[in-house]
Order: structure tokens, then C-alpha cells, then sequence
């Protein structure tokens, strides 16, 4: 253990910024595993709320690993300095990120309205870390609204691309 936080300590002070915050996201994610386990121990809980926290445990676990599986990712490709490019159509790529966060968005009853743009907006970029930059910041506007809530998504398109608007 003390040769992981040893480690760990060397890796954060090199990469500080970016760090700190990956870090205390992924220490969230634990600290909420932890509670979860902890309430598992009580024995008054019913079979329907172990069930819950189960699947809480698992969501949170898989949510970390993707985490981790990004960072790996982004250290290989800042070793291998190449993206491939391609089509992405913004509308589907947002559909597709608000369907794998479902289950969040039920959880804090919040309603995603995405505003459909009259022209497809069809943009040549890297899908994967597009998307999982996109996915980051619909995620944390989920998880940061309050229960019954309103995540607008919009696009406004300029003469090089598009902004998205995610409020």
C-alpha cells in the first residue's frame, strides 16, 4: 500500500493540475463504494435495498474503471500523437451519450431536452475523446442539478463547426 500512495505522490506532483481533479474524482467514486458496502453490513435492510446498493456498487466500480481506461487511453495517445478523424453527427453522438446515462438521469429525475438543430450538425473529429469529453460534461450536469431538474443541450453553428451548449 505505502508503495502505491508512493507512487501515486510522484505521478500527482508531475502532473498536477489535471490531477488533482482526476484524482478526487476517483477518490468520490470510492468514498461512495465504501458508504455503500458499509450500509450492506446493517442487518435491517431490506432484500430490495441491498439489491439497490448492489447495483449502485456496480455502476459506481464500472464508472471507475472507465475512468481509469480513459486516463490509460489518454497517456497512449499523448505517446502516440495520432487521432483518425471522422464524421460525427452531434444529434446522434448526444443521443447516444444521454442513452448510456440513463440510469442517472432517472436516478436525480432530471429531464434532458435536446434542442434538434434544423440542419444536421455533422462536424470531422475524434468520436471516441469527443465523446468522452462530451460524456464528462453531460454527466456532471447531471449529477450536479437537483432532483427534477432541466439539462438544455443546444447547438449554434458557426462557420467552422458547431458550439454545443450544454446549460
Amino acid at each position: 500500500m505505502n508503495k502505491i500512495i508512493s507512487y501515486i505522490k510522484t505521478f500527482f506532483n508531475k502532473n498536477k493540475p489535471f490531477l488533482q481533479v482526476y484524482f478526487h474524482d476517483i477518490k468520490n467514486k470510492l468514498g461512495s463504494i465504501k458508504f455503500s458496502l458499509s450500509l450492506l453490513k446493517n442487518p435491517n435492510i431490506s432484500s430490495q435495498q441491498k439489491n439497490s446498493l448492489i447495483e449502485t456498487v456496480l455502476v459506481t466500480i464500472d464508472k471507475t474503471i472507465d475512468m481509469l481506461n480513459d486516463y490509460l487511453d489518454l497517456e497512449r495517445y499523448k505517446s502516440d500523437k495520432f487521432l483518425k478523424n471522422e464524421k460525427i453527427n452531434l444529434v446522434e453522438l448526444i443521443n447516444e451519450i444521454v442513452k448510456e446515462l440513463e440510469i442517472d438521469i432517472k436516478r436525480k429525475k432530471v429531464f434532458v431536452n435536446i434542442i434538434k438543430p434544423k440542419e444536421l450538425p455533422i462536424i470531422k473529429s475524434n468520436k471516441k475523446w469527443l465523446k468522452k469529453a462530451l460524456l464528462n460534461i453531460i454527466h456532471n450536469s447531471i449529477k450536479y442539478n437537483h432532483e427534477y431538474g432541466e439539462v438544455i443541450i443546444d447547438f449554434i453553428k458557426e462557420k467552422r463547426g458547431y458550439i454545443v451548449i450544454i446549460q
